[in-house]
């Protein structure tokens, strides 16, 4: 009953996500903020059983900062997707992790990217993406009305139009969403009214 989709345009990355806790048809929490930062420029949307989650984010936080702090060096996105691909193809084949994450990062020297990542290890890197139940419903919205050259009122006009899609076609009530924005300046929140 997730969902969560990201899209990069002109030297951003905006990323949005769902504040509930589903488990089965009962909503346990309406106000989770599922888009966590790892690094000062990446930051990763998880969605899932939240228990997996609770423990991968953890895992996933120490490891990157124990790597800068012993090497001196910030990962770039590019590896970050690449070892968090690394860790759930191990843990799909030994206990099965049940997480799907987003992963959005700026790089000074390659700009913005985006990574598309289930839980069997499959990675991607694409210009948009959606996770979870909201794929069935704002798929065909995002893809007519994206352009890679978009600026940020543009981005914003066009997540305007698929919460829009959402709320009217998808029976699940979404009692809000979390906007974050990564650019060259780093990552914060997003306030749209």
């Amino acid at each position: 009953m997730e969902s969560a989709f990201g899209l990069t345009g002109k030297n951003f990355v905006l990323l949005v996500s769902d504040t509930n806790c589903p488990r089965s048809l009962v909503n346990q929490k309406n106000d989770i903020d599922k888009i966590i930062e790892i690094g000062n420029k990446n930051m990763v949307i998880f969605s899932g059983n939240s228990g997996d989650i609770s423990y991968f984010v953890d895992f996933v936080q120490k490891t990157i900062q124990l790597y800068t702090l012993k090497t001196g060096y910030t990962l770039s996105t590019h590896s970050i997707a690449n070892f968090l691909k690394n860790e759930l193809s191990e843990s799909f084949r030994k206990s099965g992790l049940n997480i799907n994450l987003i992963i959005a990062g700026y790089d000074d020297l390659i700009g913005t990217s985006l990574y598309y990542l289930d839980y069997t290890g499959n990675l991607q890197r694409m210009n948009n993406c959606i996770q979870g139940y909201a794929a069935l419903f704002i798929s065909s919205t995002l893809e007519r009305n994206y352009s890679n050259k978009m600026d940020l009122k543009d981005a914003i006009i066009l997540i305007v139009k698929c919460l829009t899609v959402l709320k009217k076609r998808f029976i699940m009530y979404h009692s809000g969403f979390v906007f974050k924005i990564i650019d060259k300046n780093g990552s914060r929140p997003l306030c749209i009214v």
